[in-house]
């Protein structure tokens, strides 16, 4: 049974079908389409498909950081494709490298991709990258959460630094608001 909220997002949905039927390039509606699809937990690929095409048109303000984190987000969550969810967060922060949640993602996925191959020569560089965008975030917002914990993560692997690592576990529980930590999305 659908919530008056839900049936609002599936009302919006209707309505953002027709305008992309009626002007296939307006890259906002397509970026709204697809947010809202995801939303209502319509079909993950749907959602990026939507997006996806928002990337291709040609009023798409490379400026608009939000469109390149959303679109970030969802090639991580639904697309499996960490190389194109990782360059759109490389466009999100460098549009608005003051995003905290914005670089967060990025040190993320910069993570993941360290995860992925531990061994490997890139691995390192990765590991850095994500230290770097996570305390980009926390210079930005110096309660970040989930920066501060995923940072802390990320440094309690090495030996030399769980200390700082317990330090800033410390620190994320006594900001207020504390809400759930996640890794994954």
């Amino acid at each position: 049974m659908l919530t008056s909220g839900d049936s609002r997002i599936i009302e919006a949905i209707h309505h953002l079908q027709r305008a992309v039927e009626l002007d296939d390039t307006d890259a906002a509606a397509w970026h709204r389409l697809g947010c809202q699809r995801d939303e209502a937990g319509q079909d993950p690929e749907l959602a990026l498909s939507a997006l996806r095409r928002a990337a291709h048109c040609p009023d798409i303000a490379p400026g608009v950081a939000l469109f390149w984190y959303d679109l970030s987000v969802m090639e991580h969550k639904h697309g499996g494709r960490t190389d194109v969810a990782l360059h759109a967060a490389k466009m999100a922060t460098k549009l608005d490298p003051d995003d905290a949640d914005a670089l967060c993602h990025h040190g993320r996925l910069c993570a993941l991709v360290a995860e992925d191959d531990p061994e490997s020569d890139s691995a390192e560089h990765s590991r850095a990258a994500a230290e770097e965008q996570y305390r980009q975030a926390l210079l930005s917002e110096p309660e970040h959460q989930s920066a501060m914990f995923n940072l802390a993560l990320l440094l309690k692997k090495q030996s030399t630094r769980r200390q700082e690592a317990l330090e800033l576990l410390r620190r994320a529980v006594t900001v207020r608001n504390l809400w759930v930590f996640s890794t994954s999305y």
